[in-house]
């Protein structure tokens, strides 16, 4: 089964990558603006092998907590997200309003995402108009230093959307929009390859500043 399409949301615990599909990322930035401690996150999306590895080992006693088949997996599936102790009293007492279920009574820790379960879905994330209004857009041809913390960021984020890191010379061109393209894509956004106020709000959601 071919993996998820997913976007970056942090960095877990072992310091991998966290990622989950592009739904369950905005409800994650949702709940994290709604007071959802940062950090926390111990496992998202894993991949068929590791999943299975991880099964065969439960099954053998080797393995305490329960590992689901890959079919069966929300990990696998892009939904699901293990948090810390830190978020556990957050999610018991509002991750149900966002459409976040236990599915395992004996893991406190372990949420699985349910769209249609979510009441704040259709918040949409837009920056207050004079917010917008002040924002200065990245695009083509653009040039200066926030074009350079942009590059720089990225390079940091998404090593793996360019192929080869951005070269940091503080101009816009097409290896900057190729790579903000993708992200857009990945989260579910207008694919423009511009970095206007929407964009800019979900790549802080990733932990790209600019």
């Amino acid at each position: 089964m071919p993996a998820p399409r997913t976007v970056i949301i942090g960095t877990e615990t072992g310091h991998r990558r966290a990622h989950v599909t592009a739904p369950t990322a905005r409800s994650y930035e949702r709940m994290r603006k709604a007071g959802l401690p940062a950090g926390g996150l111990t496992s998202t999306t894993r991949d068929w092998a590791t999943q299975q590895r991880w099964h065969n080992e439960w099954r053998a006693g080797k393995r305490k907590a329960y590992a689901a088949p890959p079919s069966l997996s929300s990990h696998c599936k892009g939904t699901a997200i293990d948090f810390g102790a830190a978020q556990k009293a957050w999610m018991a007492r509002h991750g149900s309003a966002h459409g976040w279920r236990r599915t395992n009574s004996r893991e406190d820790w372990h949420y699985v995402y349910f769209a249609n379960l979510d009441r704040h879905k259709n918040a949409v994330t837009k920056a207050p108009a004079k917010v917008a209004a002040r924002f200065i857009t990245l695009k083509r041809g653009v040039r200066g230093s926030r074009v350079v913390a942009l590059q720089q960021r990225l390079n940091k984020a998404f090593p793996a959307y360019s192929g080869t890191p951005l070269r940091v010379d503080g101009v816009y061109g097409p290896a900057v929009e190729g790579v903000i393209r993708d992200f857009q894509r990945r989260s579910g956004l207008k694919v423009d390859g511009v970095v206007g106020p929407v964009t800019a709000s979900a790549l802080r959601g990733a932990g790209v500043h600019i």
